[in-house]
């Protein structure tokens, strides 16, 4: 959505259902009452959380004031934030406290249309791991995107603002493209039947920060547009439907009517049966009877036609042969 649009404010009120939500879950799977009321541990869950956001090409850990991050890829392929810290929070009440101190550190502007316009994207992870092994279980992303602004309405901003206008432009056209890149490729079979379409993660660090979320398989990725109520601001909402439409464009998994059908006709014909052909040969034909005359075509009947021509003309009887007239000097000569 576009700047002043209530992006900030709408995910405020889902980090704090968030919290709510994620130990709700959490109290009634640690705590579960047995048959003879008593309480019974099936899995001890602990909660971590880490924010941190990216501004203007750099990341920045904002629960360690805003200490310098990197992001980088390992060996696996995959995305690693280098440095980014989590701290465990052991209530709704802690997790709240700390994403409310990390929104606070976020680096804002003051622009025309919103006095505290967020100037950076905002990643807040929620991370549930095991207690006693540490092995991740889920992780819960809430990504607080910058607003998009047009050239005409960054006239009047001063260069720094415009340089950041421009970083946030990028970073969302990026991110736009993968999802194209993403459509496509499950349009032509993602090389398996059709050619490779490349998906341009690496284009900023957003899109190498979301990568995850787009690629795995068993990872859920939803879009909130925000939009204006206001005359003015209809290209923007337009554009905002039109961006947030491209998410719906993500790849899904075969449907079972698809395999039921593929599985069905191939089960048609027992294992080592024989082909068609064997199965139902072609009638045969007497020994007497004469071979059967082929067919002939306008290309096959102009080619014999050339051939017997020049066979014509190579077995055609020499005629008399003519004399050369060599010129005055020549009968002289002769008489």
């Amino acid at each position: 959505g576009q700047t002043g649009s209530g992006k900030t404010y709408t995910m405020q009120g889902i980090q704090d259902r968030a919290a709510r939500d994620v130990f709700a879950g959490i109290n009634h799977t640690n705590n579960t009452r047995g048959d003879n009321d008593v309480t019974t541990t099936r899995r001890r869950l602990s909660v971590g959380v880490s924010f941190f956001e990216i501004y203007g090409g750099r990341c920045q850990d904002l629960l360690r004031e805003r200490a310098r991050l990197h992001v980088r890829e390992d060996g696996k392929g995959e995305v690693v934030v280098v440095g980014l810290g989590e701290d465990p929070v052991a209530d709704e009440g802690e997790l709240r406290d700390k994403i409310e101190r990390a929104n606070r550190l976020r680096t804002t502007q003051k622009t025309e249309a919103n006095d505290a316009s967020s100037r950076s994207h905002a990643v807040c992870r929620v991370t549930i791991r095991d207690a006693e092994t540490g092995d991740d279980l889920g992780k819960l992303s809430l990504v607080d995107l910058a607003g998009s602004e047009r050239g005409a309405d960054t006239r009047s901003h001063s260069r720094q603002l415009r340089t950041e206008s421009a970083e946030i432009n990028k970073s969302l056209l990026a991110l736009k493209e993968c999802i194209r890149g993403l459509a496509a490729s499950s349009e032509t079979g993602g090389g398996a039947s059709g050619p490779v379409v490349h998906v341009p993660f690496r284009a900023s660090k957003l899109t190498m920060v979301l990568r995850d979320s787009f690629v795995r398989s068993r990872c859920r990725v939803a879009m909130i547009a925000t939009v204006s109520p206001a005359v003015s601001a209809t290209d923007h909402t337009l554009n905002t439907l039109r961006y947030a439409d491209r998410v719906k464009e993500k790849p899904t998994a075969p449907t079972a009517s698809t395999t039921t059908t593929a599985s069905s006709s191939a089960a048609a014909a027992p294992v080592g049966a024989a082909p068609p052909s064997m199965m139902n040969p072609p009638p045969q034909q007497p020994r007497d009877a004469p071979p059967p005359k082929q067919q002939s075509t306008p290309a096959a009947e102009s080619s014999a036609s050339i051939t017997a021509k020049a066979q014509g003309k190579e077995n055609a009887p020499a005629g008399p042969r003519r004399r050369r007239w060599s010129g005055p000097a020549a009968a002289s000569s002769s008489s």
